[in-house]
């Protein structure tokens, strides 16, 4: 990362962190004055306070010390700890803020970006620079230390650019000349070079090293979370995967991480040897003008703590930058995601409220096709789904029929083609709006660690004979109320001592918070797949009475359960291959026909 770039992302992350903490360059800009002010301070009243000693007076010695234990120790000593203090609660909060935001994103975002490849990968990279860098706070405390290092850096050159001028009247002699002076400079000038170009190859490799080492960090940590989940352990056990999972730990690339080190340590290692030899050179600088008379032994003090203080607060301050532009790189592309638009377009019409829930959607010449692929997965699809009907999605696996309901829920856009409501192009309406219209339950369905009840009604508040009715319907009623808390069950043991249910419970769950929703459009898709034979009749039988007149879509691979549904659209290779009745069909003689007799003839 150049520098240009790395300013950029350091005034990036800045502009998103004071939006938070309005305070923070000022508190950080009086704990920098006060942290080098207190190193200098001290340095200067030490070396008065000898130099009194010295010529014995100790009356004036008494008074400096007096002076630099309430000035220095206690004023600039207070503000840097209540500074620190501060400074240490707003960058233990950063990092939550920073993946709230990142949260929030991810909220807001539109389902097809955040489903997209590149975006998961990207989250997935940003979670592990995370890791490898500990926790976006840090780069506070970071770019703080570095601050007070180049403040402590130009102090001490001020201190030395003193010195220079400390000649004795009439002294020529070689440490009084501008040649030794110019000498020690051009020494420093040229270390300074050195370090700053090692640290900036050190900062180069440890990215390199990062990128190299992504891919086996990523299945490390997803290796070490299968293995910390003991509902993966029966698969462990009894496929005996211990030595793959062995192999895939020590992806991690110790040996590499190994070699890494060494060299670095030979880079520091070489850094702290030129730094000692010039340092050295300027003690010996230092004494040659003591010698001369030019300075006093007092100031012999302040100007070696001078030197020695500049050696080592900008050899600190390139080591700093380095791991600021190591973790700025991080910052910089959070920053990028978090400015793009959440949605490529949003409308800005409220959708009609009826409480007749008469909305008509029709796909017109609808065509799609997923990213990194050629097939479309619907092609020039054009159907009308009826007021109130109840219809059937059937075909084989990748037909485009899960497709087509994220279509329908605006979770993806179409690549061509228009989907309407009631007779007005989707995109017009506000997206929040528009998907409160849909109850869905997705194949794929998640359930989250938390109550019951919030889970069914989407919402810390609950209405609980609301509740209980979706819960009736869904034929999960007896089982919440023979649990201890009721509503108030914690699902899974995420988060604490929550109860652990079977997949066809889970799927019942799924079922009544759709019904809880109670919205126009009610889909299914494949809704009893984890459900024993009797409790899938239950919900064939009951089907009318939970979607009442609500428009409905069931996905299925069953197609005998297709039989009450009132128009059934056969999908082939992302067309509507057949549509009608069971019965219809059936006579025609077609894929349905043949998936339906397929099935069939395992229960004849």
């Amino acid at each position: 990362m150049s520098f240009r770039e790395s300013m950029k992302s350091f005034w990036g992350y800045y502009s998103m962190t004071i939006k938070d903490h309005r305070l923070l360059p000022l508190v950080m800009l009086i704990n920098v004055l006060a942290g080098s002010t207190a190193i200098f301070g001290n340095l200067y009243l030490y070396s008065k306070i000898l130099d009194a000693i010295t010529l014995g007076q100790y009356r004036e010695a008494f008074d400096l010390s007096l002076l630099m234990i309430l000035a220095v120790r206690l004023g600039m000593g207070c503000l840097v700890q209540a500074t620190e203090q501060v400074i240490s609660v707003w960058a233990e909060t950063t990092g939550d803020e920073m993946r709230e935001k990142l949260s929030r994103k991810m909220l807001d975002m539109e389902y097809q970006k955040a489903e997209d490849g590149k975006t998961r990968e990207f989250i997935r990279a940003l979670r592990q620079h995370e890791n490898r860098y500990t926790r976006t706070g840090y780069i506070i405390w970071t770019t703080m230390g570095m601050l007070r290092e180049a403040a402590a850096s130009i102090y001490a050159l001020a201190f030395v650019a003193m010195m220079f001028w400390k000649v004795p009247v009439g002294d020529k002699g070689f440490f009084n000349s501008w040649y030794s002076g110019g000498f020690l400079a051009v020494c420093y000038g040229i270390l300074f070079s050195i370090s700053y170009r090692i640290q900036k190859k050190v900062s180069a490799k440890s990215v390199e090293l990062d990128q190299r080492l992504m891919k086996g960090n990523a299945v490390f940590n997803y290796t070490v979370q299968n293995v910390l989940d003991y509902r993966n352990g029966k698969d462990i056990r009894i496929f005996r995967l211990y030595s793959i999972i062995e192999k895939l730990i020590r992806l991690i690339g110790l040996e590499q991480m190994e070699t890494w080190a060494l060299q670095n340590g030979k880079y520091q290692a070489g850094i702290t040897c030129l730094m000692q030899a010039v340092t050295a050179l300027a003690y010996v600088y230092v004494g040659g003008k003591a010698m001369s008379g030019a300075i006093s032994i007092g100031s012999v003090l302040m100007y070696a703590g001078a030197i020695n203080q500049l050696s080592t607060s900008v050899a600190s301050c390139i080591r700093l930058y380095g791991e600021c532009v190591n973790r700025m790189s991080y910052m910089g592309k959070l920053k990028e995601f978090l400015d793009t638009p959440d949605m490529e377009y949003d409308g800005t019409l409220p959708v009609e409220k009826r409480d007749d829930a008469r909305y008509e959607i029709c796909f017109e010449d609808v065509t799609f096709t997923y990213p990194g692929t050629e097939k479309p997965a619907l092609d020039h699809v054009s159907l009308k789904f009826e007021i109130g009907s109840r219809t059937a999605l059937v075909g084989r696996n990748g037909s485009g029929k899960t497709t087509l309901i994220k279509l329908l829920c605006r979770l993806y856009e179409p690549d061509s083609g228009r989907i309407l409501l009631n007779g007005i192009d989707i995109r017009y309406f506000e997206y929040k709006e528009y998907v409160q219209l849909f109850s869905v339950v997705f194949q794929d369905f998640h359930l989250f660690a938390y109550p019951i009840g919030e889970n069914i009604a989407g919402s810390r508040h609950v209405d609980e004979e609301r509740a209980w009715d979706a819960l009736e319907k869904a034929g999960m009623k007896e089982r919440v109320m023979e649990m201890e808390d009721k509503l108030d069950t914690l699902l899974y043991k995420n988060t604490g001592e929550g109860v652990e249910i079977s997949g066809g419970e889970a799927q019942k769950l799924a079922l009544a918070r759709a019904l809880y929703k109670d919205a126009p459009f009610v889909v299914l898709d494949e809704p009893t797949a984890a459900l024993d034979p009797f409790a899938e009749a239950e919900v064939y039988e009951h089907f009318k009475e939970l979607v009442r007149d609500r428009t409905s879509i069931y996905i299925s691979h069953r197609m005998s359960s297709c039989k009450f549904c009132d128009e059934i659209l056969v999908l082939d290779e992302g067309k509507i291959a057949e549509r009608g009745t069971h019965s219809e069909l059936l006579e025609r003689n077609g894929i349905y026909a043949g998936l339906y007799r397929t099935q069939a003839q395992y229960y004849a």
